[in-house]
């Protein structure tokens, strides 16, 4: 992935597609996860891969089939009207494994970015508005008890700061800057 995301004529809507490629696998999604979500550190790959949900039915898959199969995205555009549209990258949502007061469901959102924006539009900016926008869409229109609220994380790579490594060990992303 290094050298297709470095190769001089990807423009940036070829590097999002060619992340997107390679986000849409639940074995890579789960090794993002692990490193990333507290909820997922101590489980290997293959069981954070078996928490993400299936939003249509697969029936009984092996475990290669879960660790190959792609995840079932949840619409990634919010926003209507006079509100801001707001089109995300990756959004599904996956199974807490710990036992909550609240509903054991986490919606996720994975974003690229060529590079980290401290100047207008700023990235941190963008990624709390993505943020709430997806904290917003687990309460349903007119529901006043805040029923299906539930945690939500977006996880933002930028191109600049991230080189995957070779190899399938559990830390195979790393960040060139502390």
């Amino acid at each position: 992935m290094n050298e297709r995301l470095k190769w001089p004529l990807v423009t940036s809507i070829t590097k999002d597609e060619i992340f997107k490629e390679m986000i849409k696998f639940k074995w890579t999604a789960a090794i993002l996860l692990k490193n990333c979500i507290p909820e997922y550190k101590n489980l290997s790959p293959l069981d954070i891969a078996k928490l993400i949900k299936d939003e249509r039915d697969r029936g009984n898959q092996s475990d290669e089939e879960i660790i190959q199969d792609e995840i079932d995205l949840i619409s990634g555009t919010e926003g209507a009207g006079v509100e801001k549209n707001t089109i995300k990258d990756i959004t599904f949502r996956a199974y807490s494994n710990e036992n909550s007061l609240f509903i054991n469901l986490i919606t996720v959102n994975f974003e690229m970015q060529n590079k980290f924006k401290k100047k207008k539009p700023n990235t941190i900016s963008r990624a709390v508005y993505y943020a709430a926008s997806g904290l917003r869409a687990t309460v349903a229109a007119g529901d006043k008890e805040y029923a299906n609220i539930h945690k939500v994380y977006t996880i933002w790579l930028c191109a600049e700061n991230v080189v995957f490594r070779n190899g399938i060990d559990t830390s195979f992303i790393y960040n060139k800057k502390k």
